[in-house]
């Protein structure tokens, strides 16, 4: 599935929740181009790949996000899905 720049600069930002033993991490979601990217901090880029409008692979990991909308129709959160795991993250920026 492609999805143009406006439909990509929506999940553009920065989220934060758990992940691994950490209880507060930061993760970022950029764009460069058409090509989204998740980045936690201290960590890879990882390329992510949209399979519908709100649910991203990504190609070296058996994992997903899923990004989920508010009662206004903006991105709140996203959900990372990996190894039988979900870890919820909040958009603050």
């Amino acid at each position: 599935m492609r999805l143009n720049a406006s439909q990509l600069d929506q999940y553009v930002g920065v989220y934060d929740g758990p992940f691994g033993g950490n209880p507060k991490a930061t993760f970022t979601i950029t764009r460069e181009g058409d090509q989204l990217f998740e980045e936690l901090t201290g960590g890879k880029k990882l390329k992510i790949f949209p399979q519908t409008k709100t649910l991203f692979v990504f190609v070296r990991m058996n994992a997903q996000l899923e990004f989920i909308h508010d009662a206004s129709g903006k991105i709140s959160k996203r959900i990372l899905t990996a190894n039988g795991q979900r870890s919820e993250a909040k958009k603050i920026n």
